[in-house]
């Protein structure tokens, strides 16, 4: 994996994940962003588990990810950083690489996932994020 094909694709999460709003879950509404809770992006996918995101294929056009998982790995306050697991179904080795991804409310967005483990069922792929966060300080005279 090339690292500036990754920051690339980090880089454009936050433009597209911008303007998310509400909506409706596959286990209802996500919860509330309160104005305590920092200002990340995993606030985009959490409450969105059991969601589907329409990937883009090479050979069958767009198949079908459930997110099935979102840890958060955080351990500095400056830093968010967490994974994203998506099960594919068996059979559509994607491969690793930048795909886009659309979802019915958060629209599309372009996330590297890579490949993991294979249960025979699904396969499963991962994005890993880790973004600083910044700080809402005015600025300096």
């Amino acid at each position: 994996m090339e690292r500036r094909t990754f920051i690339a694709g980090l880089i454009a999460t936050p433009v597209v994940l911008s303007a998310c709003g509400g909506g409706g879950g596959s286990q209802g509404a996500p919860a509330p962003v309160s104005a305590n809770e920092p200002i990340g992006r995993a606030r985009h996918f959490r409450g969105r588990e059991g969601d589907v995101f329409y990937v883009e294929h090479p050979l069958y056009g767009s198949v079908d990810a459930e997110l099935v998982s979102l840890v958060d790995n955080t351990m500095d306050p400056s830093l968010e950083q967490f994974l994203l697991t998506f099960a594919l179904p068996a059979g559509s080795n994607l491969g690793d690489g930048m795909r886009r991804l659309t979802h019915r409310t958060l629209g599309e967005m372009a996330l590297f996932l890579q490949g993991g483990r294979d249960d025979g069922v699904h396969q499963f792929y991962s994005a890993a994020f880790s973004h600083l966060l910044v700080a809402n300080t005015p600025p300096a005279v």
